[in-house]
């Protein structure tokens, strides 16, 4: 590598306790901040419905420039789907495939796979919208399907990923969301038949049975439990 372009050596050590402390802290004020910021966006006071105002509070969360359009008919089904459990008054489940692991680049991630300060940040963000909607409508909670089982050619052995959905598991509680968000077992969700579909379909079946798993388990409970999302085949 010529001169100059190289990183400068940086020797690796372990954070204190305290540091740890300290980051965790600013996480979570920030997430208390995002929250307030949902809330209180015009599109969202405007809204009258409960489902419009949850269907702006997402796009809200979900855009990084504001002055993003959504796609008119992604919109539309966004309500739909937002319409069936609200109108009904049943449980609210948000599904989103994510997590699992880190892009095998060592480069990028210096080869670690359990999650990191990047997982505590994208957790903040999460709560934070997860907290916005509750403040409209109290039966919602967080579904994340960890979607690296579905990529083993991308080097995600099923050991990592269990030890990345764990540990996933365990800073959520950090964040208040114990009982909020529930993690997938991905594993026992995916079709036995997957690799002869695509992975898209695949993806698609994985998420409608863990959503459907977290429904039912809500309805039959009558709130959102902590417990983790079982294959229900």
């Amino acid at each position: 590598m010529a001169e100059g372009r190289a990183l400068p050596a940086i020797p690796k050590r372990t954070a204190s306790d305290e540091e740890l402390a300290g980051v965790s802290s600013e996480i979570l004020s920030i997430a208390k901040l995002r929250t307030n910021e949902l809330i209180s966006g015009k599109k969202v006071k405007e809204a009258r419905a409960t489902t419009q105002r949850i269907v702006e509070i997402l796009l809200r969360g979900s855009m990084n420039r504001p002055s993003v359009v959504p796609d008119a008919a992604a919109r539309q089904a966004l309500e739909s789907q937002v319409g069936l459990a609200t109108e009904a008054g049943g449980p609210l489940v948000i599904a989103i495939p994510l997590g699992g692991g880190k892009a095998p680049v060592t480069l990028k991630t210096a080869g670690v796979n359990l999650p990191d300060n990047s997982e505590r940040l994208m957790l903040a963000h999460l709560a934070a919208m997860v907290e916005a909607v509750r403040d409209t409508y109290p039966r919602t909670s967080l579904l994340m399907v960890p979607d690296a089982p579905l990529h083993e050619d991308f080097g995600f052995d099923p050991a990592s990923v269990a030890a990345h959905i764990q540990r996933l598991r365990t800073m959520s509680a950090t964040f208040g969301l114990d009982g909020m968000l529930h993690v997938a077992d991905t594993a026992r969700l995916i079709p036995s038949d997957l690799y002869r579909t695509t992975i898209e379909d695949g993806e698609h079946e994985v998420l409608r049975r863990a959503r459907q798993s977290v429904t039912e388990a809500a309805h039959s409970t009558g709130h959102q439990s902590g417990k983790d999302v079982q294959n229900r085949r």
